[in-house]
């Protein structure tokens, strides 16, 4: 794929790289109007996220947000948007599960989700990949996520992200839904698990961010650990 000829931009840095020219590699030109390295679209792609987490903002063109659509990105954007997708439909039925949504500040006609249910649910809830089925699963809220400084972590092993199903230990099923909905508290709390490690221990974000540290929840006495609220 060819450099767009646009002389008025040849000279421009790439907007992901910001390192050569655009005049300086293969270019191509999103569906959005602007133009890329091709190369450094491919691995912008490939990268994905980082951390833990799931979020899609890696999809977009860095000019104007919207998805990087082109022929030469598709077989590496298309599986994204299925993906993408998947989690959208997700976090939507968690909401209506977890009801009471339809007060939040953030809905109302002066808020920054109003009409936008899909958005606030994707703000909301946090969605992590499954390492062993590679579907993606319901890991808290993000609130929390951010209390615990783990969501945007980097060193985090990928091989501990297991979905309910995956984890289940022992026979537990459910009659109607099998493994597919089941999902685990956190040992050491009664917080929702987003990390199976292990292949035992389930932990919320919280707990897991103190292992490797004083605070280490493996480390406390069972009398001093959090006491669950019942009903929670």
């Amino acid at each position: 794929v060819s450099c767009r000829k646009l002389p008025a931009q040849a000279s421009d840095l790439c907007n992901v790289c910001w390192v050569e020219e655009l005049s300086a590699a293969p270019c191509v030109a999103l569906d959005c109007g602007h133009v890329l390295h091709l190369a450094c679209a491919q691995q912008k792609l490939k990268a994905r996220w980082s951390g833990a987490r799931m979020w899609f903002k890696f999809l977009c063109c860095p000019l104007c947000d919207q998805i990087m659509q082109a022929a030469p990105l598709k077989p590496l954007v298309d599986p994204e948007i299925r993906l993408l997708e998947a989690v959208k439909a997700k976090a939507l039925q968690r909401l209506a599960l977890e009801g009471g949504h339809k007060t939040a500040p953030e809905l109302q006609p002066a808020g920054r989700y109003h009409k936008k249910e899909v958005d606030y649910a994707m703000h909301k809830f946090a969605y992590y990949l499954c390492s062993k089925c590679k579907a993606p699963y319901f890991g808290g809220h993000r609130s929390c996520e951010v209390a615990a400084g783990e969501g945007e972590n980097q060193a985090f092993d990928p091989a501990h992200m297991v979905c309910g199903g995956c984890s289940s230990v022992g026979n537990a099923s459910c009659a109607k839904h099998g493994t597919e909905a089941i999902e685990h508290k956190c040992k050491y709390c009664c917080s929702v698990a987003s990390w199976f490690c292990w292949g035992s221990t389930h932990f919320c974000d919280d707990c897991h961010r103190k292992q490797g540290t004083p605070e280490a929840m493996t480390k406390k006495a069972r009398k001093d650990l959090p006491q669950c609220v019942p009903g929670r």
